[in-house]
């Protein structure tokens, strides 16, 4: 929620709270509250939640007058989370398990072949996610008219979402295609992959961002930092 929109609230519940709050005073309200989240769709509901049985009461009429224009932006959260768990999921496993698994001795012989048969594979899968985060990500933002965000420090997280997913796209869709065709070229000697470390060690550091990055953007959109 934006400063000036804030202290209107602010504004407006002192006015309330100082009169009878007769039935007059709640439909004064309710029309003020309704207005401004026409003008400024990025309220936060725990904001109005916190105005008690009044602001419970509020957010349940607006939402069921709005459920009709809100259903394409819950398909579009739907599969903004759906895509980003199977991204992760994949990143997830290729730090995690495929990596530490291929450094093993017993698997040194075909390293390469293995390596690059999965992570080349996944790459396909990772590639249609991160267009789908993308779309669905910039449509709710394109929706909600959420653009003035970007300029507000308490949404941080935001710029954190879309610098990961540039990060990705970036690296899914112009440096392997066109730089690193396979990715065992950096470390590769003859037909084997000798040492995987340096590979495992940017997959952690991007993995560590990219958990960070979702964890404040889930606390953010629960209004944790407002």
């Amino acid at each position: 929620m934006s400063t000036s929109c804030k202290r209107s609230f602010q504004s407006i519940r002192r006015t309330l709270n100082a009169s009878a709050g007769g039935v007059r005073g709640i439909a004064l309200q309710t029309q003020w509250l309704v207005e401004m989240a026409q003008i400024e769709l990025n309220i936060h509901m725990n904001y109005l939640a916190r105005v008690g049985k009044r602001g419970a009461w509020i957010i349940e009429n607006y939402s069921r007058t709005h459920n009709s224009s809100m259903n394409d932006l819950t398909i579009a959260r739907a599969i903004h989370i759906v895509s980003v768990v199977i991204w992760m999921g994949g990143v997830t496993f290729v730090t995690l398990v495929l990596i530490p698994t291929l450094r093993r001795t017993s698997f040194r012989v075909d390293q390469l072949a293995i390596f690059n048969a999965i992570e080349n594979r996944f790459a396909n899968i990772a590639r249609v996610m991160v267009l789908l985060a993308g779309i669905s990500g910039f449509y709710m933002i394109y929706k909600l008219n959420a653009w003035n965000r970007f300029t507000e420090i308490q949404y941080f997280w935001m710029h954190a979402m879309v610098f990961v997913w540039a990060l990705f796209f970036l690296a899914l869709f112009i440096v392997e295609p066109f730089f690193l065709k396979d990715h065992g070229k950096m470390v590769k000697n003859g037909h084997n992959i000798t040492n995987l470390q340096k590979t495992q060690i940017v997959h952690a550091i991007i993995l560590l961002l990219s958990l960070v990055t979702i964890i404040a953007s889930v606390l953010g959109a629960h209004g944790f930092f407002y």
